[in-house]
């Protein structure tokens, strides 16, 4: 497993760790059987409209280490990513649309990009015959009939499912599969940037982050790790930005962080954003922001607006949870609100929906829906889902809201409603 593999295992445990607490505090909510399971019973008083519910799909228990049910949405179009399948629904009503299975020799489905680009989406698979690796990207057409635009097999011998990753960006493809490599979202294979330097660095361990700003590469140019040095490239040209040729040992071992700024999270738990020539603009330890908890900087704990992170911390009791506003370029908290425990959020264009568990007694259970004001951090409570299962993804298209959660059968619902203005 390369370092990097090692750094984002640790965040997919953090980030299943979250869910697993969520689970938890929905069945404490729900209580027995006999009150009609997570998703029995009555809907709340204050459920918002649903539009329409879909059949149930199966979702499957991974052993790929994948991060969970995830939902795609386009303005035609809402797919439902599981462990080995992705279902479409019609956004319209929710009748059946395609169905995509795994490609021949594929086996589970391990990563899943986390956004569109243009209606594509990205998908790493196991091999059939080799569930540790995570090596097979398929690239998926949302508004297509669910045939696979293209399948690539990437050949490695240090990938691993506990180290995967894929994003779609720009019209092209970047995954990691123990190694990076990048496709055009037409399957053109693109070469990774030339690390700057001398041979001492292009031949030696690179370990490369990705978001919206940049490819980071960390190359070790010297014997254990002597002299290391951290380049930026644009990620659509493969223009070096900068280069620092003497970075910090912490930047070893770091974490990429999502968004349009160039950031990093050391092992230490450091939030560090950099400028255009490379000069560190911020550093913001995660202690001195929740000294209890850590930052959740991907997932759906936390959501980025330009330059501004809104992250939640991971405090389960209601006294001690909070979520932040920090501005990365300058490092400094801009609102500071108490919220839910494990509160979660989903971006859309304008707005940002916030859900979180509620539970009045072990009989009376909900999902809550608030909509956040990124200025403030102030939340403007909207409803409750009509169903009581914890969503494991939500999404928002125009005025749409979109559920996604797994039964007690192990099957994935999608739920639509309307978003209040």
């Amino acid at each position: 497993m390369t370092q990097h593999a090692v750094a984002t295992a640790r965040r997919r445990g953090a980030a299943v760790t979250a869910l697993a607490l969520a689970g938890s505090l929905a069945l404490t909510g729900c209580g027995s059987d006999d009150d009609g399971g997570s998703g029995g019973g009555d809907a709340p008083e204050n459920a918002l409209t649903q539009r329409w519910e879909a059949d149930p799909s199966t979702a499957g228990n991974s052993e790929a280490g994948a991060t969970g049910p995830t939902l795609w949405v386009t303005e035609e179009t809402v797919a439902a990513v599981g462990v080995t399948d992705v279902v479409a629904y019609a956004a319209s009503d929710g009748s059946p649309g395609w169905e995509l299975t795994p490609p021949e020799g594929a086996g589970e489905i391990c990563a899943v990009s986390p956004a569109l680009d243009d209606g594509v989406g990205a998908l790493l698979f196991t091999p059939a015959d080799d569930p540790e690796s995570c090596s097979i990207v398929v690239a998926v057409d949302v508004e297509g009939d669910g045939t696979p635009l293209w399948t690539e097999t990437v050949e490695t011998e240090s990938g691993s499912v506990y180290g995967a990753s894929v994003t779609v960006a720009d019209g092209i493809v970047t995954a990691d599969v123990g190694e990076v490599v990048r496709f055009g979202t037409d399957g053109e294979a693109l070469p990774m940037p030339e690390i700057p330097g001398g041979p001492e660095c292009r031949d030696g361990l690179v370990d490369w982050l990705s978001n919206d700003a940049a490819l980071l590469a960390f190359a070790d140019c010297g014997s254990f790790g002597e002299s290391q040095q951290l380049s930026a490239f644009a990620p659509a040209t493969g223009e070096e930005l900068w280069t620092l040729p003497e970075a910090p040992d912490e930047y070893d071992m770091a974490k990429r962080v999502p968004g349009e700024t160039v950031s990093l999270m050391t092992d230490d738990h450091v939030l560090v954003t950099f400028g255009d020539g490379g000069e560190v603009v911020s550093e913001i330890a995660s202690d001195a922001l929740f000294p209890s908890y850590d930052i959740d900087i991907a997932g759906n704990r936390a959501v980025y607006r330009g330059s501004l992170l809104i992250a939640a911390d991971d405090a389960i009791s209601a006294e001690e949870s909070e979520t932040v506003g920090i501005e990365l370029t300058t490092g400094e908290e801009l609102w500071r609100v108490p919220t839910p425990p494990l509160v979660s959020f989903a971006a859309g264009a304008e707005e940002i929906v916030t859900w979180h568990g509620e539970s009045e007694s072990r009989t009376d259970y909900s999902v809550g829906v608030s909509l956040l004001n990124a200025e403030n951090g102030e939340r403007s409570e909207v409803g409750a889902l009509a169903s009581a299962d914890m969503p494991s993804d939500m999404a928002v298209q125009g005025d749409s809201l979109y559920a996604l959660a797994v039964t007690d059968e192990g099957a994935m619902r999608v739920e639509s409603y309307e978003l209040p203005g």
